[in-house]
């Protein structure tokens, strides 16, 4: 989980206009704010909680900004700020620092990550001969795992990872077999 992440928040500072400045977020924090303020009464978080809102911890096709994320709280009703416990009803701030740390919280389970296309993958993996290799549940070359044996399947990074670390082993497969080392780019 990602422990740390810097948000930049804007603040108006007098007359000197608009001043950036890094607020960094906690993601454990910014969890235990979600279960202090009682969003798990209607959102359920990693399967526990209520049964009227989503489970925060997964990860959906949202197409989430941070913009998105704040209308989102914005426009839940007053009462879903109330800490658990508070004897009044009426909504507690959240300060800047609880703000980094809810947003590090949603950053850290991909809210802002855009989804992949299984379509155009299935499509990448073919064209660039990863499956003359690489079978997506059975083993097909003897050194290759099967896609489902991939420990970095569902983190992006751990996968660019995982495809540094395994180039040195697959240049004598692509140079045996004839095929040049495939070039990979966000778009495909």
């Amino acid at each position: 989980m990602v422990r740390f992440l810097a948000i930049v928040s804007l603040a108006v500072a007098g007359s000197s206009g608009l001043l950036a400045q890094i607020t960094t977020g906690d993601a454990s924090r910014g969890e235990q704010l979600v279960r202090d303020r009682g969003c798990v009464s209607c959102h359920k978080l990693n399967g526990a909680g209520g049964n009227k809102a989503s489970d925060l911890a997964t990860r959906r096709s949202r197409d989430f900004t941070p913009a998105d994320l704040a209308g989102v709280l914005w426009s839940h009703p007053p009462s879903a700020w109330t800490p658990v416990g508070a004897k009044s009803q009426g909504t507690t701030a959240i300060t800047p620092a609880e703000g980094a740390d809810l947003f590090a919280f949603f950053a850290s389970r991909r809210y802002f990550d855009p989804m992949g296309d299984a379509r155009r993958g299935r499509r990448v993996f073919t064209s660039k001969h990863c499956s003359t290799c690489h079978g997506i549940t059975e083993r097909i070359a003897k050194d290759a795992p099967a896609v489902v044996a991939w420990r970095s399947l569902r983190d992006p990074i751990g996968l660019a990872r995982d495809l540094w670390n395994c180039k040195a082993a697959m240049d004598p497969a692509y140079e045996k077999k004839g095929v040049h080392y495939p070039r990979l780019t966000a778009g495909r």
